[in-house]
């Protein structure tokens, strides 16, 4: 599953980050991976996390989590750029911009 951070209409593109079910295996990585912690509330059927190291830029043909409450959505963001302006993914300045 993913959640789309950005989309550009002129070529059809999206940047997205992956949604992993499993966040047990991510405490160890601190920083790396933002807990939502509202995971019922988003339609998840299990405690999950979103792998902020990796940026996909692609056509989106993937379930794609749609609800994702605001104020959420925003600690989510922060968490997003604070991580990659430490750690930036290739598509990260091609991103940042259209934040």
């Amino acid at each position: 599953m993913i959640i789309p951070i950005t989309s550009d209409n002129l070529c059809d593109t999206t940047y997205y980050l992956m949604i992993d079910s499993h966040p047990e295996k991510y405490v160890k990585y601190g920083n790396a991976y933002f807990n939502i912690e509202d995971w019922e509330d988003v339609h998840l059927e299990v405690p999950s996390v979103v792998n902020l190291k990796v940026i996909y830029k692609d056509n989106v043909n993937e379930r794609i989590l749609g609800g994702f409450p605001p104020k959420s959505y925003k600690k989510l963001i922060r968490a997003f750029k604070e991580y990659q302006e430490e750690h930036p993914d290739e598509y990260y300045d091609e991103l940042k911009s259209k934040l």
